[in-house]
């Protein structure tokens, strides 16, 4: 992930700056907040009730402190 945002500060500063690598850190983001919604379903569907219980308590945050 890191690697991927590099990247992209490295294509912004570039002179000419290559769309693919400026596109690189946008898909990488998606990519991620998108795993972390379908782990969020595949475990509720798997432990039902007491992920409901736990869920609130213990996972305030899936990606971002204070954000997402």
């Amino acid at each position: 992930m890191y690697w991927s945002y590099a990247v992209g500060a490295a294509a912004g500063a570039a002179p000419h700056p290559h769309w693919a690598l400026a596109v690189l850190p946008l898909g990488m983001t998606a990519f991620l907040v998108h795993r972390a919604l379908r782990d969020h379903a595949r475990c509720q569907a798997v432990y039902h009730a007491a992920w409901n219980r736990y869920n609130p308590q213990k996972i305030m945050y899936h990606l971002v402190l204070k954000v997402f």
